[in-house]
């Protein structure tokens, strides 16, 4: 019989792995200012949660930010710093600065 344990830390690594690349995804998208990339990355209920602004809501409200953020900058320099990084069943979180 397979140990499980080593079954399920090689999927969470997996998905670990998946997380990752798309948080790069991400970063690069924002980078090139290609808001089309970054609206593939959002499901359509999303929910962004600024701290200087009200919650941002769904794709339609998201486009609108970044329409008017990017034109703003000549380039966009992103840095972030993971904190943590979890994998539990189908739920993932992540989080950082």
């Amino acid at each position: 019989m397979a140990d499980s344990g080593k079954s399920k830390q090689a999927g969470d690594e997996a998905d670990r792995e998946a997380i990752l690349a798309l948080f790069n995804r991400w970063r690069l998208a924002t980078k090139a200012k290609d808001i089309r990339a970054i609206l593939e990355l959002v499901a359509d209920d999303v929910v962004f949660l600024p701290s200087a602004l009200p919650p941002i809501k769904g794709k339609d409200e998201v486009e609108k930010l970044y329409r008017t953020f990017f034109p703003q900058y000549r380039e966009i320099q992103q840095e972030a710093v993971i904190e943590e990084l979890r994998v539990a069943g189908d739920w993932a979180f992540l989080w950082g600065y």
